[in-house]
């Protein structure tokens, strides 16, 4: 049995995308026997969700739509991050669109840790609203944990300092990087502390079967931390 305890956060919000969709992720994750397959391994407590934000137009912020309920969300998860960490599991925040991972960092620090950050995408989300036309602040995660000029102070003040990040402490991880097991190193390192999965639109699988395999695979990186 693998000693670390995991403490899943749901965060069913599409406040930061560009469609509506991903705030489904968390729902379908779990239906899709995350849980039950994580707890073969490991002991797990499921924390509920924040509140939920299915995404529509902001005509009133088009370079930063939604920033309000973008930060609202992410501050949500990192108060439930942060009791986690005191509470010594490990945090699984299961988003969402990507700046929910504001909030996992932004625990980490309210928890009183230093934390640093694998970025795995398939872009770095470094536009700010200054260079994002379209104003999806998924877009923009990145550099709001980075505080570069023109992103909003909202969004990126979520935790108890700004920026969370100084560029020394992030690696980005693109998808076309090779991948192989590195994934299984991150996470049996000792020094992972949590993990966000995020922009997954149940509405745009191709097939029933591409999910449950995607958990199956999720579990079983997990499974080696």
């Amino acid at each position: 049995m693998n000693a670390r305890m995991w403490t899943v956060i749901g965060a069913p919000s599409s406040a930061g995308a560009h469609t509506p969709g991903v705030e489904r992720a968390p729902a379908a994750l779990r239906a899709a026997g995350l849980l039950d397959l994580l707890g073969r391994h490991a002991p797990v407590e499921d924390s509920g969700d924040t509140r939920e934000f299915r995404w529509r137009p902001d005509p009133a912020y088009p370079r930063g739509q939604h920033a309000g309920a973008v930060a609202a969300v992410a501050s949500e998860v990192a108060a439930l991050v942060a009791t986690a960490v005191a509470g010594g599991p490990t945090p699984l925040v299961l988003g969402g669109d990507c700046t929910v991972t504001s909030g996992l960092v932004a625990g980490q620090a309210r928890a009183g840790r230093s934390p640093a950050l694998v970025y795995v995408d398939g872009g770095p989300d470094l536009y700010t609203p200054l260079t994002r036309p379209h104003g999806n602040l998924d877009a923009t995660g990145l550099a709001h944990l980075l505080g570069l000029p023109g992103t909003l102070p909202e969004v990126a003040g979520v935790g108890p300092t700004a920026p969370l990040l100084t560029p020394d402490r992030v690696v980005v991880y693109g998808d076309s990087l090779p991948r192989g097991d590195h994934e299984r190193e991150l996470v049996a390192s000792p020094r992972f502390a949590g993990l966000s999965v995020t922009e997954i639109n149940p509405d745009h699988l191709p097939d029933g079967e591409v999910l449950p395999a995607f958990v199956r695979s999720l579990a079983g990186a997990l499974a080696a931390g």
